[in-house]
């Protein structure tokens, strides 16, 4: 027989449940206790020296996504950007010199990581506005290590520096000018010649300038060093302006038409405009960069002439400069509407693209009430362009015009009258545009559909050779009027783009309008 089971008593049932709720705290607790006492590798930290004294880094302030080891071959370099005031710097890009594409940034730590970098010795650059870039060598290192690099940035106020006269005294007034990443800057030196640009102008290639000294040589702009860009002695032209008979002029403007600047010079000091004023028709050009130089000359009644090439030397003065400067002739016509056949009052006629600087004495003319017309000081020789506007016609430009040492001629001239929608210029040429550059006169730009695009003429085609004459002493404005010319005539030009052979191409003039 069996007994009955006696009743648990209160205590035996306090234990039942007690054991099972001990049990379940303690899963809850011993694993935190244990993550207390044996903290996990990626949370480690790690300690670096900076200054002397131990830093402690966190490995949470690297990125907390799983890391791959570094490829076979690879290693990887960590560290810290810090600033001048041992403060952690974010968002600093940390590139390799030569590799700039293996790079990294800066977290809220200033800690940094790239993997995959070479096992040779390196440098690694850090950058970041409104700083001085930081430099360090990292050595040669096996593959699959980690190296420690930590970098420093400087304060950055900007970039600094001196210009210099020839004598060695500070400039004032010198202007600093440099342009990078399509970006242009521009600073003024103060009393002791000391300049300070942009900080985004560090690498930029400067020149200083001032007008009575020649350009300096350019110069690579550093941040955090003293940079110093020497103005050059100046070069000088001294010569006079006589007419035909060698007569002295003695009131007269002068321009410089072109400049190309000696191998180891910078830029043009071209379109300045000088009046000079002298009993014996002497001039002196001053402040000149080297290089060799076309002058240009007018004066009232005369038309512009040109000097011949002028090499200008650094601190020289280049002397006995003669520029002759003939009485012009005169054109005689009439303007008319081609529509109706009327005279048109109040058109204004000059010679167009005479030259490329302000030294034109020639003053255009206007018709009189039954569309008659006196342009006086046109050239006596040689290809020239006239331009006939009205505010109510299409301003059309005549080309290919020689007076063959005549004292006047005539030329009758038919305007279209404009409507909303007309072209604003009509005239004949090979529809291109011209710019000066170093080694000569180059296209800059073609008319689309016109003769030169159509005969294979493309932009930076340099131009050697007009009808059969050397461009080499042409001024853009010389090669202006020979490539226009009437509608339907022809003319021959030798053009050579940068390595490839000069080719001649054959040219048909016709009217461009824009």
């Amino acid at each position: 027989m069996l007994e009955p089971t006696p009743e648990p008593s209160s205590r035996g049932r306090r234990r039942a449940w007690l054991l099972p709720l001990v049990a379940a705290l303690g899963m809850l607790v011993l694993p935190t206790l244990a993550w207390f006492l044996f903290p996990a590798g990626d949370a480690a930290i790690s300690v670096r020296t900076v200054g002397g004294a131990p830093v402690p880094v966190p490995a949470e302030a690297e990125p907390a996504d799983p890391v791959a080891p570094p490829p076979k071959g690879g290693r990887t370099v960590v560290g810290v950007v810090r600033d001048e005031d041992e403060g952690a710097v974010e968002g600093v890009a940390v590139l390799l010199e030569r590799a700039p594409a293996l790079r990294g940034a800066t977290d809220a730590a200033g800690a940094f990581r790239i993997r995959n970098v070479p096992t040779t010795a390196f440098v690694l650059i850090a950058k970041k506005d409104g700083y001085v870039s930081g430099r360090a060598e990292v050595p040669e290192g096996a593959a699959g290590s980690e190296v420690t690099i930590d970098l420093k940035l400087g304060a950055h106020g900007g970039v600094r520096g001196r210009v210099l006269s020839p004598d060695g005294s500070g400039a004032s007034g010198a202007f600093v000018t440099c342009s990078i990443q399509g970006r242009s800057f521009q600073g003024r030196t103060n009393a002791e010649g000391r300049f300070e640009l942009d900080p985004a102008t560090e690498g930029c290639e400067a020149v200083a300038e001032l007008p009575k000294f020649g350009t300096s040589r350019p110069v690579i702009l550093r941040a955090g060093v003293d940079n110093q860009l020497d103005l050059l002695a100046p070069g000088l032209i001294d010569g006079v302006v006589v007419d035909e008979r060698g007569a002295p002029v003695p009131s007269y403007l002068l321009g410089i038409e072109s400049f190309t600047p000696a191998s180891d010079g910078r830029g043009s000091p071209g379109g300045k405009t000088n009046t000079f004023e002298s009993p014996t028709g002497a001039f002196q050009l001053g402040g000149l960069d080297s290089g060799r130089y076309v002058l240009t000359v007018s004066a009232e009644g005369r038309p512009p002439a040109r000097s011949d090439g002028i090499q200008v030397e650094a601190g020289r003065t280049t002397s006995g400069v003669r520029i002759v400067l003939s009485r012009g002739g005169r054109l005689l016509g009439k303007v008319t509407d081609d529509g109706t056949g009327k005279p048109i009052a109040g058109a204004t006629i000059g010679l167009d693209s005479a030259t490329w600087t302000g030294a034109n004495a020639i003053r255009p003319t206007q018709t009189d009430a039954s569309g008659a017309y006196a342009l006086d000081g046109v050239p006596p020789q040689g290809p020239f362009s006239v331009r006939f506007s009205s505010p109510e016609h299409t301003t059309r430009i005549v080309t290919g015009l020689d007076a063959r040492g005549r004292s006047s001629f005539e030329e009758n001239v038919a305007l279209h009258a404009r409507g909303d929608a007309g072209a604003a210029t009509e005239f004949a040429g090979i529809g291109a545009i011209l710019a000066n550059h170093e080694g000569g006169v180059r296209i800059a730009a073609l008319v689309p559909g016109g003769p030169a695009e159509k005969a294979g003429i493309v932009r930076e085609d340099r131009i050697l050779r007009i009808d059969g004459a050397s461009a080499d002493e042409m001024t853009i404005s010389d090669c202006v009027q020979r490539l226009r010319g009437p509608a339907g005539t022809r003319v021959s030009v030798l053009v050579a783009s940068d390595g490839a052979p000069a080719r001649e191409v054959m040219l048909v003039r016709e009217m461009i309008t824009r």
